[in-house]
């Protein structure tokens, strides 16, 4: 059996020669995964970051996450702990499904990124190597001086 037969056909959103990316729940997709048969995750989980309280850009204007998003991300917990528990859960399934010498990178939001990283080595096999950072050219700003300007 191939690995396009372990999917159903309605999951997969873009393949080649090389291989099928697959759109879906993860934790539903990695359960048909074969353990350690993967060498690399790459993962841009929810930030729980679609709320009020925080600001983006949507059709040339500054609202709140929840303004330009709506509920369509389902990217919102009642506090950091549920997210931290439903982090982990994937966390642990893609340590079921990475190889030994497998290597796993993941985006955070940047207020939490210390937190994970404590979570995932004190309760996972995983070890932290490093932060990989990437430069926008038109950043949103994010602190703002008040009475100036």
């Amino acid at each position: 059996m191939s690995w396009k037969d372990k999917f159903p056909e309605g999951n997969r959103y873009f393949e080649t020669e090389n291989g099928v990316l697959y759109c879906g729940d993860c934790l539903k997709i990695m359960e048909r995964i074969p353990s350690e048969s993967i060498d690399l995750v790459l993962t841009d989980p929810p930030y729980n970051i679609a709320d009020n309280n925080k600001l983006t850009k949507a059709e040339s204007k500054i609202k709140s996450n929840k303004d330009a998003w709506g509920d369509k991300f389902n990217d919102e917990w009642d506090s950091v702990e549920e997210y931290s528990v439903w982090l982990l859960e994937v966390i642990e399934q893609i340590s079921h499904v990475l190889k030994e010498t497998g290597n796993f990178i993941s985006f955070f939001d940047r207020a939490y990124t210390g937190l994970f990283i404590y979570k995932i080595e004190s309760e996972t096999n995983f070890k932290f190597r490093n932060k990989l950072y990437f430069e926008k050219n038109n950043p949103l700003p994010h602190f703002l001086k008040c009475g100036k300007g």
